[in-house]
């Protein structure tokens, strides 16, 4: 009788079923991709079960995958999901008009502040606030991601070089294993 009482006010005595893998999309752009091959070891290294493939599609129809449950994570650009979400002219007025971010100018602010609700910027490669135009950022649904899931992402941020990028990216387009390259990264960073 005591059992009995005991699972019922803690949940249940039956094992409590595995969340849904992580999905993960990815631009086009190779680069964008291989950021996105990152993440995706990263999280695995947390011990996250993370879906495969990676969802390559544009930056619009990744935000309406994310936007309908379908999608938990991408890389893309400041700049290039400010063009996606924002009308073509009306950019540059409201990037000045938003208050800076320890990120630089107020780009960062005025897309966290664009995207669907529930959706969040994680930490922009590591390069100073002169260069975020260009700077990957991961976008993701909060709710799918716990700190040290987001710390983990934060790290690739605050770790991964534009140098390093360009370079897995290309000796990844020259034939090599993604996933090797991947795992090699991650090694020398402390992930595995």
């Amino acid at each position: 009788m005591l059992i009995a009482v005991l699972c019922a006010i803690l949940g249940g005595c039956a094992a409590q079923p595995e969340p849904e893998p992580v999905r993960i999309g990815a631009p086009v752009d190779p680069q964008m991709q291989m950021v996105a091959a990152l993440y995706r070891g990263a999280l695995r290294a947390q011990g996250m079960t993370v879906a495969q493939p990676v969802v390559v599609a544009g930056d619009r129809a990744l935000l309406d995958a994310m936007s309908a449950d379908d999608l938990d994570l991408f890389p893309s650009t400041v700049q290039a999901l400010l063009a996606t979400v924002l009308p073509p002219g009306s950019i540059a007025a409201e990037t000045a008009a938003s208050a800076p971010t320890e990120f630089g100018d107020g780009a960062y602010t005025l897309l966290s502040r664009s995207l669907p609700t529930g959706v969040v910027l994680g930490d922009p490669l590591s390069p100073g606030a002169s260069e975020s135009a260009g700077q990957p950022v991961p976008v993701y649904r909060a709710v799918r991601f716990g700190r040290t899931d987001v710390k983990a992402l934060n790290k690739v941020a605050g770790e991964l070089t534009p140098a390093d990028l360009a370079d897995m990216t290309r000796r990844w387009q020259s034939g090599q294993d993604r996933v090797a390259l991947v795992d090699e990264w991650l090694g020398r960073h402390g992930f595995v």
